[in-house]
């Protein structure tokens, strides 16, 4: 994707584009997206367990923003399912040390503060990631550490609804995923059996919906039945009288916010740093995933920087106003693209027509049955997992196998921000671990500069020359490995010379020159010459700065020509004749090493 800095030209050339036809198709796309997204936001404030306004809002201003300042005229942010999922298992904490005594009133009001300074904390890392140019953080996120991530967070979500499904007690859950699941199984026989018909009548009309047509408002319509169905059973029976709804825990009735600044608790900061680290860690590899997946479908190029940026800005806002932190979501990006849109103007209708709605049919959101939103949200968990991805990952290799694993019962025995971490460090360790284990590969060279394959020659043939080649990142985590390798040749009482060719060799720091001087001196004492060749300008900076070439010897360093490209080669095997005090023959025993360091992902 293009880097590029922000600038609001997009947003005039789309205007200069703007007719009659363009609004219209945007007012349809605009209203598809907000028929999906209001009960998405209902959804995603109930699993963190905040009020409706915390979703609301995150839906209306904060994506608002991030339209205004996305590269993209498809890309819509809001809240999603894994960040409500991390922020809910945060809150739960939270709210059991610290309000455990409070009222529902005292309780709303501290997780909403808590969530406005994790927006606030997410926001600052995003928009100091976005000004740095450091959307390639998200690398470190591998795909088997997201999908290990989801899959743990798919049964993090189930197990939190069904308390809310089957009408059991929020008492009887726990802090992570382990004993959430301990508690469900031990506790079915408090179910509410009410509470529970009417799930299944939810769970029963929303499916048939999605296969009816997928384009359907679904979630809308079955808000709609199950909340006549509630209330007419309330009118003619008791027998439904104990089901719980919106307003028994949750009042919203007003779609302005109350503006103010995120007070930091500093009590506090050694706990929502992490957390809001790996919420915005999530919340970039959701964003720049789904960038780039847009980007692919619709031809239209997008900045991972820019939208780095939007969602930057998005959570600012929602630090102001007290909504959930955001990153773009795939499904309504995908949607408003497929609906029609043309431009931008279609995001800025969604948040339009759901501020709409709500003002309109605030009334009835308070009697909302909660079992109906959780059986919708039991439906989209299992989305949260792509199978063939997933498959990708587990067949793939043994390390990426361990990553997924590993993470996903981290899910289970820990809270999700420390599963995440624990995934992000695996990934990093197994790479770490086999960039720091060069290959050894033998080759012969002719005076051509050919290179012959060793299997055809005698094991026991005298090696007096022994040229080095090293290739791919040359950093600290693979001198180790790298010296006792080079050691090793020396043991040969014949070798005389060990030539090193860093021509492929990127990134020397100050371990491989200190390295590189050990390894000389070591080479001295066991009577062996060692010599430096096809060395790139940026490299020899960084030997000269060090003392390196003042300590090595200018004669002892060739540099790489682009001119000659075999020239620094030529005259490193001379020098290694004169220093071997040999006669070059087509015979001579010349031994090449080539010695593979694997790329970063």
């Amino acid at each position: 994707m293009n880097s590029q800095n922000f600038s609001l030209k997009e947003v005039r050339e789309e205007l200069k584009e703007t007719s009659f036809f363009s609004v219209k198709c945007d007012l349809f796309a605009g209203l598809q997206v907000a028929l999906l997204s209001l009960p998405q936001a209902l959804s995603y404030a109930l699993i963190a367990g905040l009020p409706l306004s915390a979703g609301i809002f995150a839906s209306v201003f904060s994506s608002a923003v991030a339209i205004f300042f996305s590269s993209s005229r498809y890309l819509i942010g809001g809240p999603v399912n894994t960040i409500s999922i991390m922020l809910q298992t945060f809150l739960a904490d939270m709210m059991f040390s610290q309000y455990q005594n409070a009222t529902l009133d005292e309780r709303q009001w501290g997780a909403l503060m808590i969530t406005a300074q994790i927006s606030f904390l997410v926001a600052l890392f995003q928009l100091l990631a976005a000004v740095l140019k450091l959307g390639k953080l998200t690398q470190f996120v591998s795909q088997p550490v997201v999908r290990g991530y989801m899959a743990g967070s798919m049964f993090a979500v189930m197990f939190a609804q069904l308390f809310i499904f089957f009408g059991l007690p929020k008492g009887y859950g726990g802090a992570t995923l382990f004993l959430k699941a301990k508690a469900f199984f031990t506790h079915t026989h408090h179910i509410h059996w009410p509470t529970t018909l009417i799930g299944l009548f939810s769970l029963s009309l929303f499916l048939l919906l999605r296969r009816i047509d997928k384009r359907l408002p679904s979630g809308l319509i079955t808000l709609f039945f199950s909340t006549s169905l509630l209330f007419l059973f309330n009118e003619f029976s008791p027998f439904m009288k104990n089901v719980a709804i919106m307003a028994d825990g949750i009042d919203f009735v007003s779609i302005i916010p109350s503006f103010t600044f995120p007070d930091i608790d500093f009590s506090n900061v050694n706990q929502l740093v992490p957390i809001s680290f790996a919420i915005a860690l999530l919340s970039l590899v959701e964003t720049t995933t789904t960038a780039k997946m847009m980007s692919t479908q619709t031809g239209q190029p997008a900045s991972a920087n820019r939208e780095i940026l939007s969602i930057g800005m998005g959570n600012l806002v929602s630090a102001f106003v007290g909504a959930m932190p955001i990153a773009l979501s795939p499904l309504r990006s995908t949607l408003n693209q497929v609906s029609g849109a043309k431009t931008r103007l279609s995001g800025f209708f969604s948040t339009f027509f759901i501020a709409l709605f709500v003002t309109l049919f605030a009334f009835v959101l308070n009697y909302v049955p909660l079992t109906t939103l959780s059986a919708m949200i039991l439906v989209t968990a299992i989305y949260l997992i792509n199978v063939k991805e997933t498959l990708v990952c587990l067949k793939a290799t043994p390390q990426d196998r361990f990553v997924l694993i590993a993470t996903f019962l981290s899910c289970i025995f820990f809270s999700l921000d420390v599963a995440f971490y624990i995934g992000v460090v695996l990934s990093i360790t197994s790479y770490l671990r086999k960039a720091a284990e060069p290959k050894l590969q033998e080759y012969r060279v002719r005076d051509t500069g050919e290179l012959l394959s060793m299997k055809h020659l005698p094991e026991n043939e005298p090696k007096v020359i022994r040229v080095i080649k090293v290739e791919g990142e040359l950093f600290f985590g693979a001198t180790t490995v790298f010296e006792s390798s080079l050691k090793s040749f020396a043991k040969d009482n014949l070798t005389k010379v060990i030539i090193l060719q860093l021509k492929n060799a990127r990134d020397i720091d100050a371990s491989t020159c200190i390295t590189l001087l050990d390894l000389a001196d070591s080479l001295k004492t066991a009577g062996c010459h060692f010599l430096i060749a096809g060395i790139a300008l940026a490299e020899w900076e960084v030997l000269s700065i060090s003392g390196v070439v003042e300590r090595l010897g200018k004669e002892n360093l060739f540099l790489f020509d682009d001119l000659s490209p075999n020239h620094y080669m030529k005259k490193a095997f001379q020098r290694a004749k004169i220093l071997a005090n040999e006669s070059h023959s087509p015979s001579d025993p010349i031994e090449i090493i080539e010695v593979s360091v694997p790329d970063p992902a």
